[in-house]
């Protein structure tokens, strides 16, 4: 699944299982630049919620590329060619990094029941978003 924005934001949609019901999540990850590099970290989180039945296996990992002038679109479209877990919103040229995690959270809701953003950089605790889930 592809759509049209740019700035890598990654949104993780996360369907987490309470009482036994799951429930669809994005986990959304904003980018510009190639700065996906993240994505693996993000897929094993992903992979080790749905096997504790904390989220739902059809959760997702989006990608928004805020108008990156490299191959970020390309690297993310492959990630998507590669697994279903990875979606992307493509901006048509950079708007923002608040605009391009409004841009996938508005792609996002329309699929998940949580959504969690990260940004490229890295400076997000991934093991954060187990407490969230918990709480």
């Amino acid at each position: 699944m592809a759509f049209a924005i740019s700035t890598i934001v990654y949104t993780i949609a996360l369907a987490w299982a309470p009482f036994g019901v799951s429930q669809n999540s994005q986990f959304l990850r904003p980018t510009v630049n190639g700065r996906i590099a993240f994505s693996l970290r993000l897929l094993e989180k992903l992979q080790s919620l749905v096997l504790k039945n904390k989220i739902a296996d059809n959760s997702r990992i989006m990608f928004v590329n805020d108008g990156s002038k490299d191959q970020t679109w390309s690297m993310i479209k492959g990630l998507c060619e590669e697994n279903s877990v990875f979606a992307g919103v493509n901006l048509s040229r950079n708007r923002g990094h608040q605009n391009a995690l409004l841009a996938g959270m508005a792609t996002a809701v329309k699929y998940a029941d949580m959504i969690v953003t990260m940004d490229a950089d890295l400076q997000d605790d991934i093991n954060a978003v187990d407490r969230m889930i918990d709480a």
